[in-house]
């Protein structure tokens, strides 16, 4: 009876040490872009060009990723699913489903997730 009980605890101690082995997968941020391209604006000071990005960022549940945005500008943002939290600088929002935001650059902004994937839309501006 002994030999057993020693035998099947090994088998767990060795299962357990396996299964602690195991790397979680690696958090993934996907871009899809959707538009990007110029336009011209008329302003008092003559025209300048605006460059303009559409993209849809998803991210994975238990994940925190900065973005990799333009050193000026702005990015206007809409929370489409999924729980996040957006840090920009020492401001930190969890947006409702379906909410805008309005972000100045330059500004680190980093999405966060608990368990939850999110899916945010993005709009940049930029010179």
């Amino acid at each position: 009876m002994m030999p057993k009980l020693l035998a099947i605890t090994t088998l767990l101690a060795l299962a357990v040490g396996v299964i602690a082995q195991v790397k979680a997968p690696p958090v993934e941020l996907r871009e899809s872009p959707f538009f990007e391209g110029e336009i011209v604006i008329e302003t008092r000071d003559g025209p300048r060009t605006l460059k303009i990005e559409l993209k849809q960022y998803q991210l994975d549940g238990h994940a925190r990723i900065a973005l990799d945005l333009p050193s000026s500008g702005m990015v206007v943002f809409q929370h489409r699913a999924g729980e996040v939290e957006l840090s920009a600088g020492k401001t930190e929002f969890e947006p409702l489903e379906g909410e805008w935001m309005t972000i100045d650059l330059p500004e680190q902004l980093m999405l966060s997730t608990e368990d939850d994937a999110a899916l945010i839309d993005v709009i940049l501006v930029s010179e």
